[in-house]
């Protein structure tokens, strides 16, 4: 038992307390900013007047990682390449025959695993492969207006309108993408409660943003006040009731248990405001 445990008021930004049992901690009115709570035992611990969300040094990585993160790919990428160079001919056709399908068979096992025991690596690496395709995406357009023109000047007016055409589309697409980028470095998650054991948590006027509960279990948590920031995730919870006010006495639903995903709405609703 950690019940003696005590945090408040602390600058505990970008902490590990992944898997810890900190049953009846408390947290109360601390920066919780960048912290990892991955299956951690958190049973009746205190956050009222908690702040959750992306850290400074979280930012900072994932701008590290979409200006590096392409560089790594593209280097890695070359290095395979590089690799295969120097095999015979027949082992290069084997290895481009199924290096695709065992890529695939590999990205499913793996997916789920390494999202669930490495969420900020996958951000990291999700935000690098994007802005690779919105690069590769850049140059091919560059490339369809170069050609686009001079096949005008050339005289194949048609042909030229067309690539030029086309370039255009790619030019939205390009932009869709650069959107997409915009939207994982915003979205990125900050602290992570994945897969959380926060029975009968206090939250009371704590503002959770950017913030993963993925698997989390919340039932009989108590939520007076909190603000709910974007980007704040609430995949596969587990939620039979929570309680509206600190003495425990609204609780939701009056009597029973939530349906499944019943409780969203109480969440969003009972939140004071977004940051």
């Amino acid at each position: 038992m950690m019940g003696s445990v005590d945090y408040r008021q602390q600058n505990l930004q970008d902490r590990s307390f992944r898997g810890q049992d900190l049953t009846g901690a408390d947290f109360s009115n601390s920066d919780l900013r960048g912290c990892d709570f991955t299956k951690a035992r958190l049973v009746g611990a205190n956050f009222s007047g908690a702040r959750t969300g992306q850290s400074d040094r979280q930012r900072t990585q994932m701008a590290i990682a979409a200006v590096l993160g392409p560089l790594l790919l593209f280097g890695v990428s070359w290095l395979v390449v590089a690799g295969l160079g120097r095999l015979p001919s027949h082992v290069q056709t084997l290895v481009m025959q199924w290096l695709p399908i065992v890529a695939a068979v590999a990205g499913l096992l793996w997916r789920d695993r390494l999202m669930t025991r490495a969420p900020r690596f996958s951000a990291l690496m999700g935000t690098a492969a994007t802005v690779v395709l919105a690069l590769v995406m850049v140059a091919f357009t560059v490339g369809l207006v170069i050609v686009g023109g001079l096949t005008v000047v050339q005289g194949n007016v048609l042909y030229g309108l067309f690539l030029l055409l086309l370039a255009g589309v790619f030019v939205l697409l390009t932009r869709r993408i650069w959107r997409w980028v915009r939207d994982s470095l915003r979205s990125a998650p900050g602290t992570l409660f994945r897969a959380a054991n926060l029975t009968d948590a206090n939250f009371s006027h704590a503002v959770v943003g950017h913030t993963d509960f993925s698997l989390a279990l919340l039932t009989g948590i108590c939520i007076e006040g909190w603000a709910i920031a974007p980007y704040t995730r609430f995949d596969l919870v587990q939620c039979d009731y929570l309680y509206l006010d600190g003495a425990r006495h609204q609780r939701q639903p009056q009597a029973g248990n939530f349906q499944p995903r019943e409780w969203l709405p109480v969440l969003a609703g009972t939140a004071r405001g977004q940051g």
